[in-house]
Parts: C-alpha cells; structure tokens; sequence
C-alpha cells in the first residue's frame, strides 16, 4: 500500500510541464494572413462582449429584471383576480379568455414562485452573475482583449513567437 501510495506521488513529480523556450521568428506571408484574419474575428468578439456587457450593466442600473418580474406578478394577480387566462397564438398575439379553476390554480402556483424568485432577488443575483463572469472573461489571457493587441504588434512587426521545436518543425528555425 505505501509502495503504491509512492508510485502515484512519483507519477505526478515526472509528469510535470517542462519549460517550453519561445522564439522570435519572422512570420511568412501564409502565417500573416492568418493572423489578419485572427484579428478580424478577435475584433468582432469584442465588440460583441463590448455591447453585451454593456447592456447588461444598463438593465443591472436601471433594475430592469426586478421591474420585469414585478410587472408578470401584478399581471398575474390581476388574471386570479378578474378570472381570466391569457393564451398565446402562432403569431404571438396574445388574447384573454375564461378561466377555469385548473388554470387559475396553476396561475396561483406560478405566482408562489415568482414571489419566491422576487424574495430571494433572483433575477437580479443572475443578471449580476452574467456580468461578473463577462468580466472575469475578459481578464483572461486569451480574450481577445488580450488578443487584438498582440495580434496587431505581430502584424506591423511581421514577427512572431513560437516555442522552438514547433519552429524547427514547421519553419527550420536554427537558433
């Protein structure tokens, strides 16, 4: 049992990353274009993440969510109330009809869970979350935040780095 215990340990000593050495190399006309078209798509990608973000924190400033959840509990309490039921058409017309007391039960029931979902601030929690991890996202290393600059600076200097076996391999770097 201890001989295996320092099998396994010895197992994750040796399969430790090595240190992978990085070269400059001068990029061919081939690798240029793909890092042209690299930097289109990172460009729209953040763009996107750019208006995402910004969306969100308009609708996390103006509490949009909570707004919208309060508006479908008052419209519900209004169909228990009135004894009606709304229906939804193939075109998205919706329209109010009679309710029966199965309907108005399941009405009842959904505005149990919304004012569920108000107490504990559901819709505002989730919409925080989204923007936290949007956030996070564009911290990381390979955002395209972190991206495009890169990209650009490899695209006016024509140079590259890439980890030397994969430049002899593909390019014949000497070094």
């Amino acid at each position: 049992m201890e001989e295996e215990k320092q099998e396994i340990v010895n197992e994750k000593v040796e399969t430790q990353p090595e240190e992978v050495e990085l070269v400059e190399v001068d990029l061919t006309d081939e690798m240029l274009e793909e890092k042209k078209i690299q930097l289109l798509s990172m460009t729209l990608q953040k763009d996107d993440s750019d208006l995402q973000l910004g969306e969100l924190t308009a609708q996390l400033d103006g509490q949009i969510p909570k707004k919208l959840l309060q508006d479908a509990i008052d419209r519900i309490e209004s169909d228990i109330k009135e004894k009606r039921f709304r229906t939804t058409n193939q075109q998205g017309s919706e329209k109010l009809e009679d309710a029966t007391e199965a309907e108005i039960e399941l009405m009842k029931i959904k505005l149990m869970t919304m004012n569920k979902q108000k107490e504990l601030d559901m819709p505002m929690r989730d919409l925080r979350y989204r923007v936290y991890v949007l956030n996070k996202q564009k911290e990381m290393s390979d955002s395209p935040e972190k991206q495009v600059p890169k990209l650009l600076r490899e695209i006016k200097t024509k140079k590259s780095f890439m980890p030397k076996k994969r430049a002899e391999r593909e390019m014949g770097y000497v070094g």
